[in-house]
């Protein structure tokens, strides 16, 4: 890729490709613990279940194996939803549209009041899903870019290429 050409494309992030975004960042970044929490879930309710006949006069304990299992199976749901929150919190529409230039020096993106450029060195990371793009520039601070973009110069691979080329895996 000529050092000098760039890529341009636009792309509206809405609360389904946001939720998504942050569901793949969790099955990334937090590989072990959506295995695990599900599974010690499935043993504090099956304890519950075992301690609750057990021994009749167990009544408070087996509830709170229980609710606590069923927390760690939902886990990574209620990791979505709080991060959702979160965004929602800072923004009143339902929808970003996003803007984007990224050349070999680095990538531009504009979201309607802030705009800024970064090279690509300052990212620490990047993960390539089936639904779109992670870029990180901090370890657990994502930028999602979903598959489906609007290209105004360039396509989806010369970009992904431009990325691979760019941002060194450092986490």
């Amino acid at each position: 890729m000529d050092s000098d050409e760039r890529i341009k494309f636009s792309y509206t992030l809405d609360d389904e490709a946001f939720k998504l975004g942050v569901a793949r960042n969790y099955s990334y970044r937090h590989s072990v613990r959506k295995l695990l929490m599900p599974l010690f879930g499935s043993i504090m309710i099956v304890g519950a279940i075992g301690l609750f006949f057990t021994d009749p006069r167990a009544r408070a304990l087996p509830v709170v194996l229980l609710i606590l299992g069923i927390i760690y199976i939902l886990s990574k749901k209620i990791y979505v939803r709080r991060i959702f929150k979160r965004f929602k919190a800072g923004k009143g529409d339902d929808s970003t549209y996003v803007e984007v230039s990224a050349s070999a020096s680095g990538i531009t993106m504009d979201v309607g009041n802030a705009n800024g450029f970064t090279q690509w060195s300052a990212f620490v990371d990047r993960v390539l899903v089936k639904e779109g793009l992670l870029l990180y520039p901090q370890k657990f601070l994502f930028v999602f870019i979903p598959h489906q973009l609007e290209f105004e110069v360039g396509t989806w691979d010369k970009f992904v290429a431009l990325i691979h080329a760019g941002v060194e895996r450092k986490v």
